[in-house]
């Protein structure tokens, strides 16, 4: 007979016991009964609140027994991953005394249980998933990288640490090319890490620069990957200086025409340096030639009278040796280039000057805020004809050449934080002669706006108006505390601080040390919210080597772990082909993320199995050269 069925037995029984009495007595009365259920529960017996710990690379499989102390009509369970804020199994029918798959790190089960009459009973235990630490990955890095000269370089690559703990990168050597950010919070949720160029890309850095990432974990798991990042040379443009339209006067005082071409290229240099080709058209004809300096010079008279349109064109010199993958990256084939131009020349009787017939603004003296664009205007032109040129200066220093029309504009916007006097000058010209009109300006100081490092964007205002991107060479070799601040190197400030970070870890003066390095915003945003340290205490050692036990810095470059990496020896990872660090096997087990197939039977293993019957082989051909042998031996005897 069952519990239920038994309870409700005896209060059956001291129910009618009680109408006995009362119907025996004289007295009358009313009795009231009431029965209370025990509580329903139920009892997880398994998974507990404790912490499971499993080996790498099983499912994290765990026994649910569960009981309850009612009749359960139907079970249920709901696994919730409390890490990643996830659900790992929606409410499931199941049976107790099963087994489940559980997620790493902190589960909250919760079991539901309902009876027959629909009441539903639940409980909840929360348990957490433990497996060994292991080393972060760098899964996806291209082992030859290739940039152009003059461009920038972004080159993504992919980390991964199924830990999920913040990783540290960092690439050897340092200098030219770094690697974004310093430090992954989150790999499997934070956008991709880059190596970037630090420097601008320049003739200078042309060719191969071998480059090793190196990505780290909390607990000094390591692991390292190598490219080549290749700059490849591409033949820039000629720079010309802008061709102005000039007019000549033959009965003027100077009635000669002269004008200079200045040029520049990065590969071969200025007009001067008798690298470039320089070739001259006319029209409607040619009355002078440009020399190999770029320079034309011409006295004319009055046959010439008229205007000419002359085009000078310079070419620079090829590649001497083209890249082989120039076409493909740069877009180009190394070959030389030619710019060219063309200006006018008037030439007449006697040159008048221009004139400024109209300009804006009318007023010549007047104040502005410094964040509002000033906009000018100058309408001209020319008794000869001819279409003047403007030059457009502030303070004397052009700002822009207008060619070809009658009427120039020019805007500016001085900014943010700027306040003064300004002069505004528009030059009117006909190579020759000129008309000027000049505006006094005083600029009223705006105050800058405070720079906000913005989240990850969208909706409404803000944003970030710059982000730090820090580009840090390789620490200084560490100098000892005490010596250096004898020498005045470091300021009181900073010796304190040496000294209390030296104390923190139990370094006496002997030992306690500095070094510094330098770091680079290469955005330029002028504000150091995220600037990297660069001074920090170090372990201070008389020789600093690879074999002293020291995390340090030497030769030119700082140990990636104690005494490898960077001068030292490559530091083992699960990546180097080679079984160390407590590996299994080669690059598997232990500290590595993945573990190691199991072992085959000796002959089962490919290279055991074709030994053997390669062997074997042998042995039937001896045996059947034996046996050939024998037989013919046999056969002389007879005879």
């Amino acid at each position: 007979m069952k519990k239920e069925e038994i309870i409700i037995l005896a209060v059956a029984v001291f129910l009618a016991f009680l109408i006995y009495v009362q119907a025996d007595s004289s007295s009358s009365g009313t009795v009231s009964v009431l029965v209370e259920m025990p509580p329903y529960k139920i009892y997880i017996d398994s998974p507990k609140n404790t912490t499971y710990n499993f080996a790498k690379g099983v499912p994290y499989t765990l026994d649910m027994n569960v009981s309850a102390n009612f009749t359960v009509n139907t079970w249920q369970f709901y696994l919730y991953d409390n890490t990643h804020n996830q659900v790992v199994n929606e409410t499931t029918i199941f049976t107790p005394n099963m087994t489940f798959n559980a997620a790493r790190w902190s589960n909250t089960l919760t079991i539901f249980a309902n009876d027959s009459d629909g009441r539903e009973i639940n409980n909840s235990v929360t348990f957490y998933v433990s497996i060994p630490n292991s080393a972060p990955e760098i899964l996806s890095l291209d082992s030859q990288i290739y940039v152009c000269e003059g461009k920038d370089l972004l080159h993504e690559f992919t980390i991964n640490d199924t830990d999920e703990e913040a990783i540290t990168l960092s690439i050897f050597p340092t200098g030219n090319f770094s690697v974004y950010p310093a430090t992954s919070q989150h790999p499997h949720t934070d956008p991709l890490p880059h190596i970037f160029n630090s420097v601008p890309i320049t003739k200078s850095l042309v060719g191969d620069h071998a480059k090793t990432i190196q990505i780290l974990d909390p607990w000094d798991l390591p692991d390292t990957a190598t490219t080549t990042i290749t700059v490849i040379e591409i033949n820039n443009n000629v720079s010309m200086d802008t061709l102005t339209f000039q007019t000549v006067g033959i009965l003027d005082p100077n009635p000669y025409f002269s004008k200079q071409v200045i040029v520049t290229d990065t590969e071969d240099g200025n007009q001067y340096d008798g690298n470039l080709s320089f070739n001259l058209s006319m029209t409607p004809t040619k009355l002078f030639d440009i020399n190999t300096t770029g320079a034309m010079n011409f006295t004319p008279n009055s046959t010439h009278i008229g205007e000419y349109e002359i085009k000078v064109c310079v070419t620079d010199n090829a590649l001497a040796n083209p890249h082989a993958q120039i076409v493909a990256q740069c877009g180009q084939t190394g070959t030389n280039n030619t710019v060219c131009q063309t200006f006018n020349l008037t030439i007449v009787n006697s040159n008048q000057a221009p004139s400024i017939t109209d300009y804006y603004p009318t007023i010549l003296s007047f104040s502005n805020p410094g964040t509002t664009t000033l906009n000018f205007n100058v309408t001209n032109s020319d008794p000869d004809g001819s279409t003047p040129n403007t030059y457009w200066s502030l303070d004397n220093i052009t700002q822009e050449i207008d060619t070809g029309s009658a009427i120039d504009s020019f805007s500016y916007n001085f900014g943010c934080g700027v306040s003064g006097e300004y002069v505004i000058k528009a030059r009117v010209t006909d190579g020759l002669l000129n008309k000027t009109i000049q505006w006094n300006i005083t600029i009223t100081e705006e105050t800058c706006p405070t720079v906000t490092l913005g989240g990850s964007g969208g909706g409404g205002g803000g944003g970030s108006a710059c982000t730090e991107k820090w580009a840090c060479l390789d620490w200084d070799p560490c100098r000892n505390t005490e010596r250096s601040a004898a020498i005045g190197l470091l300021s009181l400030e900073e010796l304190q601080e040496i000294r209390t970070k030296c104390s923190e870890k139990n370094w006496d003066e002997e030992i306690c040390g500095f070094h510094i390095r330098s770091c680079t915003d290469v955005n330029g945003c002028n504000i150091v919210t995220n600037k990297p340290e660069t001074m920090e205490e170090c372990y201070f050692t008389i020789n600093p080597s690879c074999t002293d036990g020291i995390k340090n810095c030497h030769d030119d470059s700082c140990e990636f772990l104690t005494d490898c990496g960077g001068p030292c020896d490559p530091c083992p990872t699960c990546s180097d082909g080679i079984q160390n660090q407590g590996e299994e096997n080669i690059d598997c087990g232990g500290p590595c993320p993945w573990q190691c197939p199991p072992e085959k039977p000796l002959l089962k293993q490919p290279g055991i199995r074709y030994t053997l019957i390669i062997i074997a082989a042998i042995l039937v051909i001896i045996l059947l050269i034996k046996i050939k042998n024998i037989l013919q031996i046999k056969k002389q005897m007879k005879k």
